[in-house]
């Protein structure tokens, strides 16, 4: 019994002591620090992620901004030139309205002289 309880007291003794060396010491801070450094880290990234996040929000209302800006400009661009369009074929079909009405009456004058002429040989 007194050779179990040395050797019971023995290996205790040895794992106190063991873990109380230099070494064991510095793996556990270096594994505190590791850990505080991965978690800064990773907090500063968080904050960086968002913070990033916030202006891609705004750029983004920015840029809707201006395309809707842009297509209101567009759409009264196509609307100015459709009704330029549209004048521009109201003017020219009062062209060709007026060149009928000139060609009209000129075939009728010539005619006119010429069934006058008929009539006057006739005659």
């Amino acid at each position: 019994m007194r050779e179990s309880l040395t050797s019971n007291y023995l290996i205790t003794y040895c794992r106190s002591k063991i873990l109380r060396l230099p070494f064991f010491e510095f793996k556990n801070k270096t594994m505190e620090q590791i850990l505080a450094f991965v978690l800064g880290v990773g907090a500063v990234a968080f904050i960086w992620v968002v913070v990033v996040a916030f202006k891609t929000v705004g750029k983004v209302k920015e840029l809707e901004k201006c395309v809707t800006d842009m297509e209101i400009v567009i759409n009264r661009n196509e609307e100015m030139v459709n009704r330029r369009v549209d004048q521009e074929i109201d003017r020219v079909d009062s062209l060709i309205h007026g060149v009928y009405s000139y060609t009209d009456s000129r075939v009728d004058k010539l005619e006119a002289k010429t069934t006058k002429d008929k009539q006057v040989i006739k005659g």
